[in-house]
């Protein structure tokens, strides 16, 4: 059975050396049952996949509280713990706020020590929001960072901008995934278009793999655009019978 909340705390060197006193470090699953706010550096950076859930539809929100550097979400650091790719599974029927209202950046994917990246897997319905409406970006590096929207919902709805460091993001919109984008688009290459407009250069949406039928939908929503995966629409069986009646009919005039 897997343990509940579990965080261990780390005073990492370098941290110390930059004027942060503490970093909170997760090292192994985590559930959040009740609301929960964390006032730190999160740093998760594992070679084996880590899993966070939120149940019993709790909001779990990392920020810095309002002041001071302290309060960015580091997923896969590089230069710091183990130097891994990670993989990240979110999951649960409730959401992640990533918010950093006090710092240059909200969250960082990835790190260009080591080339290492991050996998985020979203399911179960879980939302992950990351954004306060201001200035304070998404940064990413090392590679192509991945987002896979399977089942749950990815929202930029107050997404103040990116910092492309060196790296990409790509982003697989599953068949029960949602992706809020707050701009007017109606393909994957204005999507594109918008996030190199704020800083996001070497963007990427697609449809996840294996999804045949399947295409991207683009639904206006207010200021927003809600991404989702739904299947082509197949040929009714009227229209089948009609052409069935055009072909036969096509024959006798020959």
């Amino acid at each position: 059975m897997k343990p509940k909340t579990i965080v261990t705390m780390l005073a990492l060197p370098s941290l110390l050396a930059t004027g942060h006193l503490s970093a909170a470090t997760i090292t192994t699953d985590v559930t959040y049952s009740t609301d929960t706010t964390i006032t730190d550096y999160i740093f998760i950076s594992s070679s084996t996949p880590i899993t966070l859930t939120a149940e019993n539809s709790s909001t779990v929100t990392f920020t810095n509280g309002g002041s001071g550097n302290d309060g960015r979400f580091f997923v896969a650091i590089g230069d710091q713990l183990d130097n891994s790719s990670t993989t990240l599974n979110l999951t649960g029927n409730g959401s992640f706020n990533l918010v950093s209202p006090a710092y240059d950046q909200i969250a960082r994917f990835g790190h260009s020590t080591g080339s290492v990246v991050a996998t985020i897997n979203l399911d179960g319905g879980v939302t992950l929001n990351i954004g306060t409406g201001t200035t304070h970006p998404l940064s990413y590096s090392g590679g192509t960072n991945t987002i896979n929207i399977n089942d749950g919902t990815l929202s930029f709805a107050n997404l103040g901008g990116f910092w492309n460091q060196g790296g990409s993001m790509l982003y697989n919109v599953g068949a029960d995934g949602a992706f809020v984008v707050p701009a007017a688009i109606t393909s994957t290459a204005e999507y594109a278009t918008w996030a190199n407009g704020i800083g996001g250069g070497s963007q990427t949406l697609a449809l996840a793999s294996g999804l045949t039928g399947y295409e991207l939908v683009f639904t206006p929503d207010g200021g927003n655009t809600i991404v989702t995966a739904n299947l082509v629409p197949e040929p009714s069986g009227a229209m089948l019978a009609s052409l069935g009646g055009l072909l036969m009919f096509l024959r006798r005039r020959r």
